[in-house]
């Protein structure tokens, strides 16, 4: 969050042609999503998705991502996972489109098919796991290993400590990917 706040004064702050968004996927804690908003002193909106509603309906499986719409509804870029914002790549892909600039690339990345079965099982499961909490994480967790939004959210429900005390523990988090945990 403190990241997007500084990349928001960058770049929009100042500029009243452009609505600047994150959106939060967190099933779990999302009461702590509010807390991390004002610790950053974050000037721009968040919205909470609760429900996985935004990767159920683009299909993707992992976060961060950068979503470029124009006035009219366009999606002119997008780039799922791995869009860090501190890469001058897209901060200067950005900074171009957010002056008027055409950016004549083609998105990154191909929408995964939304309907998939499998993503739509995962995010099934973890959304029953989170409400009523009778299925066993290692069940959610295998069926769908590459899809990093149900995987995180049951790391930080498993380990709430290194997601929302102090700043997101990103070793642990590679640590536990590097063990295909």
């Amino acid at each position: 969050m403190p990241v997007w706040q500084k990349t928001y004064k960058e770049l929009f702050i100042n500029d009243d042609n452009v609505e600047f968004l994150s959106v939060a996927m967190d099933a779990i804690y999302y009461d702590k999503v509010k807390q991390f908003h004002q610790s950053a002193n974050a000037e721009f909106t968040t919205l909470i998705d609760t429900d996985n509603s935004l990767s159920k309906l683009m299909g993707f499986k992992v976060v961060p991502n950068i979503l470029l719409i124009n006035s009219d509804g366009e999606l002119e870029y997008w780039k799922f996972g791995k869009a860090d914002i501190r890469n001058s790549y897209y901060k200067n892909l950005i900074k171009k489109w957010v002056t008027g600039s055409k950016i004549n690339i083609s998105p990154k990345d191909d929408f995964i098919n939304a309907n998939n079965q499998d993503h739509q099982l995962s995010l099934g499961k973890f959304n029953e796991y989170v409400n009523a909490g009778s299925l066993k994480v290692d069940e959610v967790r295998e069926l769908e290993l590459d899809n990093m939004i149900v995987r995180k959210q049951l790391w930080a429900k498993e380990n709430p400590e290194k997601f929302y005390q102090g700043d997101i523990d990103s070793d642990w988090q590679k640590q536990n990917l590097e063990k295909g945990i």
